[in-house]
């Protein structure tokens, strides 16, 4: 009861400090009269003892009050440099540890703390304080022109006090204990990250110190981006460039190909049925028709390899048009290959391709099978009717990805040159720092599969990665708006890539995004939510994400206060006889984080749950330029 009275007078004045002034007083005034009058000396050096020891014994109590005041009243948004920010998170990164932010350890008494909070009118004392702050800091700003036109100070003064009164969140929630820099350890991080909050809570601003955190330890960096972030952008290519690596920063932006690396998301598989997966799995939904493309993706990527090239869009597209001059030119190389009907290849060269097709067919079912020979021949005897109508969204797709533009981006082969290219594999092996913009914004779609098709590429990569190396270098994978690139190989990635020293971060707004690309189902959407080993979570206007959070949180005891009242009437009157009040404490059952909190974190600020089941409350600054923090500082 005593700790619930003490967090009830933080909604009052500073009665400690007051205190403390009237003890200050005591002692001025008494060392005085001990110096002045000699027969009082002995009582006034005991007055002044006591008064000190007073005023020692308050000191805590209006330190705690007044450090709560300032978190009230403090600016939630705060800026870092760039120079300092690194200077300060090198301190812990050669121990593979990462700063979070500044924390403290959500417990039970902030739970308790909360609830009573909760219940008091803490909105009209946050709103006096904060006028009482606007007030000083418009007069002494400037006094003279406050002190000669005071109409004037107080409209201004009432205007702006409508401006400040209020800012997103409850800013007591951080103030309910000492925050200090908290760092997660690298065991931890190894278990992936899922950062959740509404839009404008602080998602991508966390995201960005993660990331480069990770290119200060040296680590290959691979940032997926739906929409485009320069201040992330310029921010990681500084990083790069403040450790001399500048070379090793590789930008991929669909909206601005004249500064952007070409990348080949096609050049890692084990087998070249992998192709064909990896562009059927860029579909949200699995019908039967993608099941059919798929099929003819398939045997197209073997009769191309056939041919001794490589898979393309290009080619791919090409012979899907073209699947009897795919057949003939495989035919042909079969009896090349086995150097038999030579002299009825040199007599087909001036006849059309579909006689050259048919004759080379009728040669074929006179020598010995061939398995890829087999399946051209299928595919060109398909009618063309059924062949088009039932593969037409994987011919859509193909159709987008070398259009004019994204051509010269995807297919190595198309620039002669001109533009450098990479893929997952060099990525990793040079530890570069990867920057991929999709523009959702102009082409959601395209988008969407493009960042599929490299996570997919990733996934192959990572399997490589695992049965072949003893001890696989550190890749961080960080994705912004991760419910767009909801695919299978995410989700392989996120079960099974530790191995391969992958850590991924994942960052969306709501549980149901996730849900809404997984058809609607809620135990699909969880397989990818379980794989996260910590969660990051901002401001939520989601109930259902609240939830999903809060239930994370372990169930702990609170206290709560009841009141009761009765009173006896006279029955032959209306005079009271007797009357009684009594007061209780009770204990409930609660979550350490109730979900209505979720929804009420200001700016920057955020609930973190880390491995093991550790609560921490934290905030972070933004990140800036150097320059522009001189700029506002000047």
């Amino acid at each position: 009861m005593k700790k619930i009275n003490e967090i009830q007078d933080y909604l009052g004045p500073n009665r400690s400090a007051y205190q403390i002034l009237l003890c200050v007083a005591g002692i001025i005034f008494y060392a005085f009269v001990a110096a002045k009058y000699e027969q009082f000396q002995s009582v006034g050096v005991a007055v002044v003892l006591v008064f000190t020891l007073m005023m020692l014994v308050k000191f805590k109590p209006a330190l705690k009050h007044l450090r709560f005041i300032a978190q009230f009243l403090r600016n939630s948004v705060e800026l870092i440099p760039f120079s300092e920010f690194k200077k300060f998170v090198n301190k812990n990164l050669s121990s593979g540890e990462r700063w979070l932010g500044n924390c403290f350890i959500w417990s039970a008494e902030q739970r308790q703390q909360t609830e009573l909070f909760l219940n008091q009118s803490w909105s009209d004392y946050f709103r006096k304080m904060r006028n009482r702050s606007l007030f000083c800091s418009m007069f002494f700003q400037d006094v003279f022109s406050s002190i000669c036109h005071p109409i004037r100070f107080f409209q201004n003064f009432s205007v702006e006090k409508q401006v400040v009164s209020w800012t997103p969140g409850y800013p007591w929630i951080h103030g309910l204990s000492e925050e200090q820099p908290f760092y997660l350890t690298s065991a931890n991080l190894a278990g992936h990250t899922l950062i959740l909050g509404t839009t404008g809570a602080g998602k991508s601003r966390f995201m960005e110190q993660q990331i480069l955190q990770s290119i200060f330890a040296g680590e290959c960096v691979i940032v997926l981006d739906p929409k485009g972030d320069r201040a992330m952008e310029e921010n990681m290519y500084q990083a790069c460039k403040s450790l001399g690596k500048e070379n090793s920063f590789i930008r991929i932006h669909l909206a601005h190909p004249e500064i952007s690396y070409g990348i080949d998301l096609l050049a890692n598989y084990s087998h070249v049925g992998e192709i064909a997966s990896r562009i059927t799995d860029t579909f949200e939904e699995k019908d039967v028709f993608v099941a059919m493309g798929r099929n003819v993706l398939e045997t197209l990527c073997e009769g191309i390899n056939y041919l001794g090239q490589k898979p393309s869009f290009e080619n791919l597209q090409y012979y899907y048009l073209r699947r009897h001059e795919l057949a003939v030119k495989a035919l042909k190389i079969f009896f090349e290959k086995s150097q038999t009907g030579s002299k009825e290849l040199e007599s087909l060269r001036n006849l059309a391709l579909l006689k050259q097709y048919s004759t080379l067919k009728d040669m074929y079912e006179k020598s010995s099978e061939n398995p890829i020979i087999e399946r051209l021949i299928a595919l060109a005897e398909r009618d063309k009717d059924h062949y088009i109508k039932t593969t037409t969204s994987v011919f859509q797709l193909l159709q987008v990805l070398i259009r004019t533009g994204l051509r010269d981006l995807l297919v190595p082969a198309s620039n002669d040159g001109k533009r450098l290219f990479t893929d997952s594999r060099k990525i990793i092996q040079k530890c570069s720092v990867v920057y991929l913009a999709l523009d959702g914004l102009s082409d959601s779609y395209l988008a969407a599969c493009l960042g599929r098709m490299f996570l997919s590429d990733l996934k192959a990569v990572a399997g490589a990665r695992y049965n072949f190396e003893e001890c696989p270098s550190k890749v961080s994978i960080f994705v912004d708006e991760a419910s767009e690139f909801m695919c299978e190989p995410l989700l392989q990635m996120l079960n099974k890539s530790r191995g391969a020293n992958f850590s991924l971060y994942l960052a969306t707004q709501t549980i149901a995004d996730f849900v809404a690309k997984s058809g609607g189902s809620s135990a699909q959407a969880m397989r990818t939510l379980a794989n996260a080993n910590n969660i990051v979570c901002f401001r939520l206007n989601d109930p259902e994400t609240q939830d999903f959070v809060a239930n994370r949180t372990l169930v702990t005891q609170i206290l709560s206060i009841e009141y009761s009242h009765g009173l006896t009437v006279d029955s032959r009157g209306f005079a009271a006889r007797s009357g009684n009040l009594a007061q209780r404490c009770v204990s409930k059952d609660a979550r350490l984080v109730p979900s209505s909190l979720l929804g009420a974190l200001p700016n920057l600020e955020y609930f973190a749950i880390v491995a093991g089941g550790y609560v921490m409350k934290g905030r972070i600054p933004i990140v800036v330029p150097d320059e522009q923090k001189r700029g506002q500082n000047e």
